[in-house]
């Protein structure tokens, strides 16, 4: 006997399977087959009826309708989460950039705020110290010159020399002021230069100490000065050369009778230290904490009864910070007083 044999939906033509009576198929996709088997005799002659075989191959659940719908419309929730996602994020990062800029415009009104503040502070000292400040030492020159011009033949000795000592004082008391505020307008203007150049530090301060030696001895002060030789910086000349004026002249003028003022230089980490110390009145904290704001209502009047109006600070403290620096202040009160900043060297 031979066989015949044919799958349809899948086979196109009759397979001969001659005497083996078993077939084998592989791979077979889902879905309806017919499996059909056609017997012949050695004569040829098929038989009267033909086999056949209904075969039903269910396809994997994941080829089902209903699992394709479901990747579907998880695709679909996925791509509007990613698109939400998106849109948020750049949503974030546009208010994010807004909120940066309206941080900046806020710190820019708050900088404006405190410069006005500052300004209108600057404003109010600058018409105290040509109300108050110059007022009162120009009062006291015409009435001393007015006493002197008037009655001078009727003086005697002693109070001439009084009033001629007491005219020096106002003098040179509106000479300092009118140094200091011409100083700080040209600072407040930016009409003074930085040019920085190598000079040598311990010759600037030895000038200094020389010129302020006569002071020292009039008020029985002992004016010191240690340092090594030939120390040079890299800086402005004239700013330095104002900061040492400034912090020689309070250190005398805040110093008792008898007491001692020390200007020393020192090398520290490839810069130069100067340091100004005095055993005067000295300052409390909060006193130290205002000494260069402009805005500070007080001022303390020296051991000789000299004043100031804080000028001179405030001029140091924006010289020094051109320069990069930073002034530093110890103090106590009845122990004096120790001012400090430092300077570059130059470059190997």
């Amino acid at each position: 006997i031979c066989y015949l044999y044919k799958m349809e939906n899948m086979d196109e033509v009759w397979n001969n399977a001659g005497s083996r009576n078993y077939v084998t198929y592989a791979n077979m996709k889902p879905g309806n087959y017919i499996f059909k088997v056609d017997a012949k005799n050695k004569s040829g002659i098929s038989a009267q009826s033909m086999a056949q075989l209904k075969i039903i191959i269910n396809p994997p659940f994941w080829l089902t309708w209903w699992f394709v719908l479901l990747e579907l419309m998880a695709l679909v929730i996925l791509a509007v989460f990613i698109y939400v996602y998106l849109l948020k994020a750049k949503t974030n990062r546009i208010l994010k950039r807004q909120n940066q800029v309206i941080q900046a415009a806020n710190e820019q009104l708050t900088e404006s705020e405190q410069k006005l503040k500052e300004l209108n502070a600057t404003k109010d000292k600058f018409f105290s110290i040509v109300a108050h400040d110059l007022k009162n030492p120009f009062t006291s020159l015409l009435s001393i010159s007015e006493l002197l011009s008037e009655s001078y033949d009727d003086l005697d000795e002693e109070d001439k020399i009084t009033g001629i000592k007491s005219f020096h004082r106002s003098a040179k008391r509106i000479y300092v002021l009118l140094e200091n505020l011409l100083m700080w307008s040209r600072s407040q203007t930016n009409r003074i230069k930085y040019l920085p150049s190598e000079f040598d530090m311990y010759q600037l301060a030895n000038e200094n100490i020389q010129l302020f030696s006569l002071h020292a001895e009039k008020k029985e002060l002992v004016l010191a000065f240690i340092s090594d030789k030939s120390l040079i910086v890299f800086a402005d000349r004239e700013m330095i050369n104002t900061m040492l004026r400034n912090f020689l002249h309070n250190a005398i003028k805040y110093s008792e009778a008898g007491g001692e003022v020390v200007l020393e230089l020192k090398q520290e980490k490839g810069r130069i230290k100067v340091i100004v110390k005095d055993a005067g009145v000295g300052m409390d904290t909060e006193k130290v904490e205002n000494l260069f704001n402009l805005a500070s209502k007080w001022t303390t009047p020296g051991t000789d009864g000299e004043k100031g109006t804080g000028l001179g600070l405030v001029v140091c403290k924006e010289f020094i910070e051109r320069h990069g620096g930073k002034i530093h202040v110890e103090s106590e009160p009845g122990k004096g007083s120790v001012f400090s900043f430092s300077l570059p060297c130059p470059n190997p």
